[in-house]
């Protein structure tokens, strides 16, 4: 499927309410397991709070390497790509960040528990 975003939601990607309507477009797409192209063409501003709200979800239920593998960015400036990136590895870290340390709260949990011999 492709995804015109300047005819979608519009030139100004900015927001997260706007982030929303992409994420809303790409969720069935991304269940039924298909590619979405993300057209950029006509674009004139991205903004971190519009993939915030588009991609960011998307990590909730899939991992970045089947985010990477189901979705391409087209006619994108260089600027724009990099921004796409950045926010993606960005987001993948915080959240690998995220499960070493629940894993790690859950061993000590667990640890502090026998301690107290139960």
């Amino acid at each position: 499927m492709k995804i015109k975003l300047a005819e979608v939601i519009g030139e100004q990607l900015a927001s997260i309410d706007d982030g929303k309507k992409l994420f809303d477009l790409l969720m069935p797409v991304m269940k039924e397991k298909q590619n979405a192209v993300l057209d950029l063409s006509g674009v004139k501003t991205l903004l971190t709070p519009f993939l915030h709200g588009g991609i960011g979800p998307l990590f909730d239920f899939y991992d970045k390497g089947m985010i990477m593998a189901r979705l391409s960015i087209a006619n994108a400036s260089a600027e724009q790509l990099k921004k796409i990136n950045e926010y993606i590895d960005n987001t993948d870290r915080r959240d690998t960040q995220s499960t070493h340390r629940e894993i790690m709260e859950d061993l000590f949990d667990e640890d502090d528990l026998n301690d107290l011999g139960m």
